[in-house]
């Protein structure tokens, strides 16, 4: 069984207390509460501060929510906010709950002194005292709170820094990993697809070019060290998203002949399935075309540009499971 934080542990300990009083409502006499008794006037007092600190926590619990939320416009993903999240619902639950049972307690207590019941009387003022302790220590947790979102904000703030200077897209993935590729790359565009769980079911995306991934010579031979960051981005996208398959394919180059620039095609996009799969993406979840993909069109006055960078290699998401398996790869 996983060990409770010690923010659920204060949380678990305030309701113990506000619930502990089990009193019957009772007919209040008619000469109404003792106003003028010390006790009454020390207990409501406390019962106000009471009050007065609920309200307090619940504008801090707020203002907490409302970084939650800048944070997760950018990545809700990141490791470890889950269990913030429910930490932090859990208190906004509470405290939401306090105030009501402090009218509640208020009431007992007048009907307790009214009704000159010493028991009854010592069982409220006991509650009382316990939960104004509570809350003080609620306090803590929620100050523990806002510090445990500083790591988040830092994370988020380095990120938005990037997108801010138009360097890169940035991404935390749910495994960890943090995607870092230029604009409007492959992988944005990868997991703005996979992210699209409304139309997951959709026939396969449009083709996407992978604008990083580069051969030695004429060859099929990948370039690792121009290539490998991009291949590593999209292996962990998959990775992350285990219910894709992708499809992987090669433009041919109208420079050579159609078979050899088929075959050439066909082993560049077999290279970059290999590439993945040693990437721990199961092989399973990955197609090559059957031939290469027509050539994309070169025209204006980028051709020689256009045809030096042919045959590309391109992918599209070529199916969504409705389940998962675990497994090494996957």
């Amino acid at each position: 069984m996983p060990r409770p934080s010690h923010s659920n542990v204060v949380i678990l300990s305030l309701l113990m207390s506000l619930g502990a009083l089990s009193i019957p409502a009772c007919a209040r006499q008619k000469q109404g509460a003792p106003s003028t008794d010390p006790r009454y006037v020390a207990a409501s007092q406390s019962l106000e501060r009471l009050k007065g600190d609920a309200r307090s926590l619940q504008a801090e619990t707020a203002a907490i929510h409302k970084r939650l939320e800048r944070i997760e416009a950018v990545a809700d993903d990141l490791p470890g906010l889950a269990t913030f999240r429910s930490s932090l619902f859990a208190t906004e639950e509470i405290l939401g709950g306090v105030a009501a049972t402090s009218e509640w307690l208020s009431g007992e207590l007048e009907a307790a002194l009214a009704a000159g019941d010493g028991q009854r009387i010592e069982k409220v003022l006991a509650t009382i005292a316990s939960s104004v302790d509570e809350m003080r220590k609620f306090e803590k947790s929620v100050v523990g709170l806002s510090h445990d979102l500083i790591p988040f904000e830092r994370t988020i703030a380095q990120f938005r820094a990037l997108a801010d200077a138009g360097v890169f897209f940035t991404r935390v993935l749910p495994t960890g990993y943090r995607v870092s590729a230029a604009n409007d790359g492959i992988e944005e565009r990868l997991l703005k697809v996979v992210g699209d769980r409304e139309n997951a079911a959709r026939a396969p995306s449009s083709w996407m070019d992978f604008d990083r991934v580069w051969f030695e010579g004429d060859g099929p031979r990948l370039d690792l060290g121009l290539s490998g960051e991009q291949l590593e981005n999209v292996a962990a996208i998959l990775v992350a998203y285990p219910d894709v398959t992708l499809e992987i394919a090669a433009y041919s180059d109208d420079a050579t002949q159609a078979a050899a620039a088929s075959g050439l095609a066909r082993a560049r996009a077999d290279a970059v399935k290999d590439r993945l799969v040693s990437s721990s993406v199961a092989a399973s979840r990955l197609k090559t075309a059957s031939r290469g993909r027509a050539r994309p069109p070169c025209a204006g006055n980028d051709v020689k540009d256009c045809r030096a960078k042919q045959p590309r290699v391109a992918a599209r998401v070529a199916a969504r499971a409705t389940h998962t398996t675990s497994g090494t790869k996957r």
